[in-house]
C-alpha cells in the first residue's frame, strides 16, 4: 500500500504537473483556477476509484469464506475431511494458535476479538492511502488547497465493507 501511495504522490503527481504546465500556456488567468480545480477533482475521483476497487477486492476475499445459510462444518467434519485423500482441503487464510493457560484452560494465543479488529482495521489502512496526496497545481502556483479529497473513515464504502466483513467473521 505504501508503494502505491508513494507512486501516486511522486510519479503520478509529476505527470499531472507536466500536463498542467503545457496547458497553462493556452489558458487565460480566469480559466486557470477552474482548470486546476477540474484537474484536482478528476484526480480525486481516480484515487477514490482505486480505493473503492481495493476495498471491494478485500471484501471479496472474505466472501469466499461465507457459507450459504451459515452451514459451516463442525470441527469433527473438518478433521474427517483432512484425512480423506479424495476430499479437498478446507479453504483457510489464517491460522490461530491455542495455548493452555495457568488454570489449564485452552485459550487462543491471540484473542479472537483482537484478530477480528486487526482484519477490520485493514479497511482503514486502505483508505488512509488516499490522505494527503498533493494537488499538482501547488508545484506551479500557491493554492489554499494542498491535498486531493480523501476517502473519510465514515464513508459508506468503509461502513459497508466493515459490516460485511464482520458479518462473515462472526
Amino acid at each position: 500500500m505504501k508503494r502505491v501511495k508513494h507512486l501516486l504522490s511522486t510519479d503520478w503527481n509529476k505527470s499531472a504537473v507536466d500536463i498542467l504546465r503545457e496547458e497553462l500556456e493556452n489558458l487565460d488567468k480566469d480559466q486557470t483556477a477552474t482548470f486546476f480545480e477540474s484537474v484536482a477533482t478528476l484526480m480525486a475521483n481516480q484515487v477514490r476509484e482505486l480505493i473503492t476497487k481495493s476495498v471491494n477486492a478485500f471484501v471479496e476475499f472474505f466472501r469466499r469464506f461465507r457459507k450459504p445459510n451459515n452451514e459451516y462444518p463442525t470441527p469433527k467434519e473438518i478433521m474427517t475431511r483432512e484425512f480423506d485423500p479424495d476430499t479437498p482441503l478446507e479453504d483457510n487464510f489464517i491460522i490461530l494458535t491455542l495455548n493452555v493457560n495457568n488454570t489449564n484452560q485452552i485459550i487462543f494465543t491471540d484473542p479472537i476479538g483482537e484478530v477480528r479488529d486487526q482484519l477490520l482495521n485493514l479497511v482503514n489502512e486502505i483508505i488512509k492511502q488516499s490522505e494527503y496526496l498533493p494537488r499538482p497545481e501547488n508545484t506551479i502556483a500557491r493554492s489554499e488547497k494542498l491535498h486531493l479529497w480523501h476517502v473519510p473513515e465514515d464513508d459508506d464504502l468503509v461502513r459497508n465493507a466493515k459490516n460485511e466483513i464482520q458479518e462473515i467473521l462472526e
